[in-house]
């Protein structure tokens, strides 16, 4: 009985462990992003662009989205692995987590013109590139 406790405890501590290192690696990643691939533009808001994606196995499907210059984009992530993912798009001030088995529902306005990547602040790897043409 005393193992089966002191292993419970180890793997909750391991997963407060993951978590943590998650949030915090997405707030320093954040503020060190190259974001020369993208330039800013006075922008008059134009339709809502929805789309619909899903992180499995590690990856975006499909891995790209394309918008104009002003959209206001809407992105439903649905999570089918067995980890938290972090949502992270610096260029659009987007930062947040989403679940195992969840769908988060993330929203910018594509106010600046080039290619920046939504990437997992998790160190999980999966890019989601956003194409927003002027």
């Amino acid at each position: 009985m005393k193992i089966l406790l002191i292993s419970i405890l180890i793997i909750v501590t391991l997963a407060l462990g993951g978590w943590w290192l998650g949030k915090t690696t997405a707030i320093n990643t954040s503020t060190t992003t190259d974001t020369s691939a993208i330039s800013t533009n006075s922008v008059q808001k134009n339709s809502v662009k929805e789309f619909d994606r899903v992180i499995s196995g590690f990856a975006y499907n499909p891995n790209s989205i394309d918008v104009n210059l002003g959209d206001q984009v809407v992105v439903n992530i649905t999570n089918n692995d067995d980890v938290t993912h972090g949502i992270n798009l610096p260029a659009f001030g987007v930062a947040e987590f989403v679940e195992p088995g969840t769908t988060k529902r993330i929203e910018f306005l594509a106010d600046k013109t080039g290619s920046p990547e939504l990437f997992c602040s998790s160190d999980h790897g999966e890019k989601l590139l956003i194409n927003v043409k002027g």
